[in-house]
């Protein structure tokens, strides 16, 4: 099955807040990733793909609970 992404973005996540993302995504069925790449951090969320509405539906979800993601500069 392919995974769904969202809330994808620029910026270095601390291992606090990212784990307080991944703890609210998996409430969900989703997980977040937090990781450096060649061009700098990288931020986003995954889910397995279901469709719509079930994507939707998974990424309001999160995104509500989540609120913003906190980024350091």
């Amino acid at each position: 099955m392919s995974e769904f992404f969202f809330g994808a973005g620029n910026g270095r996540v601390s291992q606090r807040e990212g784990k307080r993302c991944d703890r609210i995504a998996q409430r969900h069925g989703a997980s977040f990733v937090w990781v450096t790449m060649p061009e700098g951090p990288r931020y986003w969320f995954a889910a397995p793909n279901m469709g719509n509405p079930f994507d939707r539906d998974t990424e309001s979800a999160v995104m509500a609970e989540v609120g913003r993601v906190q980024v350091r500069s």
